[in-house]
């Protein structure tokens, strides 16, 4: 698949690349309902900037890395040491045991890599139990800390 390098890619996801190139996060996310396209549409206007020489773009393409996670699109430093495999996906948003079991549910290929983790979050001990049960018969390690629950695949 080749890539759509003009000055309407770049001008299409400006708002995603000023972003890029304002912030000082090492990893940045952004939630679609069509995750793919976006991954594809910042990376042509990524490539479009390079090409042919958006000024205030076109160093962006060599510092940052974009790939789709779920329905998620993140964006990833190059420089940073951290691995994929180490890091981990915060899911925020959750008021309950079923929204964590959605959650697991939708980002179960990224828990083949990294643990996914909840903050914040307040269970009592019926839906702790349900939680469990789920991990349980799903191959799944649950760690409880206080505020914080972290899900990850058993190897």
């Amino acid at each position: 698949m080749g890539y759509n390098i003009t000055l309407a890619s770049v001008k299409r996801v400006e708002g995603f690349l000023n972003t890029l190139k304002n912030t000082k996060e090492s990893v940045i996310g952004w939630r679609s309902s069509d995750a793919k396209q976006l991954q594809y549409q910042i990376h042509c206007g990524l490539k479009a900037a390079e090409s042919i020489g958006v000024e205030e773009y076109k160093h962006l393409c060599k510092e940052w890395r974009i790939r789709q996670m779920g329905d998620k699109v993140m964006a990833t430093r190059r420089d940073m040491t951290m691995s994929v495999s180490t890091a981990e996906l915060l899911v925020d948003d959750v008021s309950d045991v079923y929204d964590i079991i959605t959650n697991l549910v939708r980002h179960k290929d990224i828990m083949n890599v990294q643990p996914v983790v909840f903050k914040d979050v307040i269970l009592d001990s019926n839906d702790i139990a349900k939680l469990r049960k789920y991990c349980d018969s799903n191959d799944l390690i649950l760690q409880i800390q206080e505020g914080e629950i972290r899900v990850l695949r058993t190897s």
